[in-house]
């Protein structure tokens, strides 16, 4: 079964509708788990990993998983993140990183997205998160060179859908606009928890 009609047969949906389609009560610390596990994937990678806390979440929900984590945990003019201005802490949290993943198949990646993405070849991975810099270019960026990695049939999906990141809403709409990605899908999980966006990769 293709991961589109899993998905559609899941949840009940339609695709003949008004894009994106809002998946409810879905989230990236939620039921998103629940479908790679039902959906066998077994390798994925993570942009932007920070200190590593989603990418233990995906170790512990997925035991067999094989996840690449991919940060270059480095100050840069064009990151505008408030705490990612301080080398020392950025330092520190590649290390508090490293710690959290040590007992999982994780292989820690310490460069940019750009330059990590050389190392993988086509079609090589079930599923990609982005999670990194928000910045227009850099989302745009970050889709375009990780959709070619993720396999026919397997997930890309990001973090930080929202308002307060207008770059990331941009750069989606725009690759799905002209990629022609139908159907498309924002996971709203409820409460504290940001929006997602996610399509699959056909």
């Amino acid at each position: 079964m293709s991961t589109l009609n899993y998905l559609k047969q899941k949840f009940r949906l339609s695709y003949d509708t008004p894009q994106p389609i809002v998946l409810r009560g879905v989230g990236r610390h939620s039921q998103i788990k629940e479908l790679f596990s039902e959906l066998g994937y077994l390798k994925g990678a993570e942009i932007g990993t920070k200190d590593g806390n989603y990418a233990k979440e995906l170790c512990l929900a997925l035991p067999q998983l094989k996840l690449y984590c991919i940060d270059p945990w480095q100050t840069y003019s064009d990151y505008k993140e408030t705490w990612s201005q301080d080398q020392n802490l950025m330092d520190t949290v590649f290390e508090k990183a490293k710690q959290r993943l040590s007992k999982f198949n994780c292989e820690i990646i310490r460069k940019k997205s750009h330059e990590a993405v050389k190392s993988f070849t086509a079609n090589s991975l079930d599923f990609v998160f982005i999670d990194a810099n928000h910045e227009y270019d850099f989302v745009l960026e970050d889709i375009t060179l990780w959709t070619n990695i993720v396999r026919t049939n397997g997930i890309i999906f990001g973090h930080d859908y929202t308002t307060d990141h207008p770059g990331v809403i941009q750069a989606v709409q725009d690759y799905v606009n002209q990629n022609k990605i139908n159907p498309w899908f924002i996971l709203r999980a409820g409460g504290n928890n940001v929006d997602c966006w996610m399509f699959v990769k056909n």
